[in-house]
């Protein structure tokens, strides 16, 4: 019992470091035997749904679907002019402007998507409009 607890006594401990080192390429050797375990695996075959994922569709549901594409909204008389001046006083800077003609058209047509968020940008862009301002268009363009 002596001799067992002198030697104990005098085996060197082993650092924090040194642990570390012993244990670095023990998880290294274990995450390549996981990685191989996966490489050499057996491939599992796909199954009748998987493989019909792959199809490509046939002509006949291609040409059903070129059908369904959304049309936008006609719009009304004058309006396409006042949009193009809008966008062309918008890309000139003049907000202001750009502005007053996407109102023009909201007169023209109150629900059109694409006006609101053209006039939004207009007025974000614009530091003469107020936060109040900005909130009574918003109030104007919804039911």
């Amino acid at each position: 019992n002596k001799q067992l607890t002198e030697r104990k006594k005098a085996a060197p401990v082993a650092s924090p470091e040194d642990k570390l080192a012993m244990e670095q390429p023990q998880t290294q050797l274990a995450k390549l035997r996981a990685k191989l375990n996966v490489l050499e695996a057996t491939p599992i075959p796909f199954t009748a749904e998987e493989l019909a994922l792959f199809r490509r569709p046939e002509s006949a549901t291609l040409a059903s679907t070129a059908g369904d594409k959304k049309t936008r909204p006609k719009l009304p008389t004058g309006a396409s002019d006042l949009i193009l001046e809008a966008q062309k006083l918008f890309a000139q800077h003049n907000y202001e402007q750009a502005r007053a003609k996407y109102l023009e058209v909201l007169d023209l047509d109150p629900r059109n998507v694409y006006t609101l968020g053209n006039l939004a940008t207009s007025a974000s862009a614009s530091s003469a409009t107020s936060v109040s301002g900005r909130a009574n268009m918003i109030r104007r363009s919804m039911p």
